[in-house]
């Protein structure tokens, strides 16, 4: 396991379904507040290494960690080709920008590999099949341990800022820096990638 096998599996834990479900009851199922505590208990137990911004209004779920690492979290465009569904990999109906949208990025060339890794650049995480489970921009710059992503976790609203691997276990055991996107050149690939799949745009 990439990072601190002990503080990635803190992370899990204060994440874990168990955790929620016992702040849900203290907040009497309320979703925001719910989700604020487990975020303010992971600030809290990582002062130093875990930032955490509020949403100050609801985002589009389809503003995940790949929307949010491409640049297009405020893309009228992308929104509107969120609107189409498409049929993912395991023939299930898709909206927004998963994991094969990432892929299809790096199969078409897309996403050039940093060799030094700066400010801006688009990090992603992969799990031991290299298959892409996480995304963020590189906030700091520095060595492994001094670095600082900005990410979108789950269906969090929020945005995390946090050291490399601190994160949770789920996002994989390799990290890799790619050279960033314009907002324009992100959407005209998801058009290209919708294509592909035989929607008209």
């Amino acid at each position: 396991m990439s990072g601190s096998r002990k503080i990635r599996e803190t992370i899990n834990e204060i994440l874990s379904d168990d955790s929620q479900r016992e702040r849900a009851k203290k907040f009497s199922c309320n979703k925001i507040k719910t989700q604020r505590a487990t975020l303010d208990d992971l600030k809290d137990k990582f002062p130093e290494d875990i930032k955490i911004e509020h949403d100050t209004e609801q985002l589009d779920i389809v503003t995940n960690c790949y929307a949010f690492a491409l640049g297009l979290k405020d893309s009228a465009k992308y929104k509107e080709l969120c609107r189409l569904t498409y049929i993912g990999e395991n023939g299930s109906q898709k909206n927004g920008i998963q994991s094969g949208y990432i892929r299809y990025l790096l199969s078409q060339g897309h996403l050039q590999e940093a060799e030094t890794p700066s400010k801006g650049c688009i990090v992603l995480y992969f799990n031991d099949e290299g298959e892409p489970k996480h995304a963020g921009i590189l906030e700091k710059d520095g060595n492994d341990n001094d670095r600082m992503i900005r990410s979108r976790w789950g269906n969090f609203s929020a945005t995390v800022t946090h050291r490399v691997w601190h994160v949770p276990t789920m996002y994989g055991i390799e990290v890799k820096y790619y050279h960033p996107l314009t907002s324009e050149e992100s959407e005209n690939y998801f058009g290209e990638f919708l294509k592909d799949r035989g929607l008209e745009i």
